[in-house]
Order: structure tokens, then sequence, then C-alpha cells
């Protein structure tokens, strides 16, 4: 989710592990959907490992912004883009236009 917010783009854990450069990188298996060995187990091991290494990555780069809301509420770049605008006191369309007819925005 994070990943979106910074980039505007849709990631797997590999491709985003590879974009910001995480210590763990997201692994390959041979199947899904059984435990078939230690080599399954070490799989999802390093699978979370990759998970918490790029959360880490985009946590720093969320936190650089500085903004108000906490990296659970930016879900798009719009979420980050309304909170920065927000940070420099630019007022939204609604705000500087209380009188415009809420049924003509758009929500």
């Amino acid at each position: 989710m994070t990943v979106h917010a910074l980039t505007d783009k849709k990631r797997s854990l590999a491709k985003a592990c590879k974009d910001f450069e995480t210590k763990y990188k997201k692994q390959k298996v041979k199947e899904h959907g059984k435990i078939y060995g230690v080599e399954y187990i070490e799989y999802c091991i390093a699978d979370v490992k990759a998970t918490y290494s790029l959360y880490q990555k985009t946590k720093e780069e969320f936190d650089e912004y500085k903004l108000d809301i906490p990296i659970t509420k930016a879900y798009t770049p719009a979420s980050i883009g309304k909170e920065l605008l927000r940070k420099i006191k630019v007022k939204s369309f609604a705000e500087k236009n209380s009188d415009f007819p809420q049924r003509l925005q758009a929500t």
C-alpha cells in the first residue's frame, strides 16, 4: 500500500524490494499451497523478512515528508499530496467555496 502511495505504481513484492534496495529480497519457490519441507518454511521466513525490510525502507521515505498522518493512512499518492497541501496551508476547493452546491462536487 505505501509503495503505491509513494511511487504511484503498483509493484510486486519482488519488484518493490528491488526498487527500494531492501536488505532482504523476495525469494522464489517451486510450489505454493502446501508445506513440503524445510525449503518452504525458509521461503516463508524470507518472505516475512523481505516484507518487513520493504516496510522499513518505505517508512524511512515516508517519514522524510514529516506529514501529520500515520503511514497507515497513506493509501494513494493523493493521500500524501492532500496532506502536503494541508501542511503548507493550501485550502481545498470545498473550503474556499463553501457556497458551491454539494451535489455538483465530486466525491
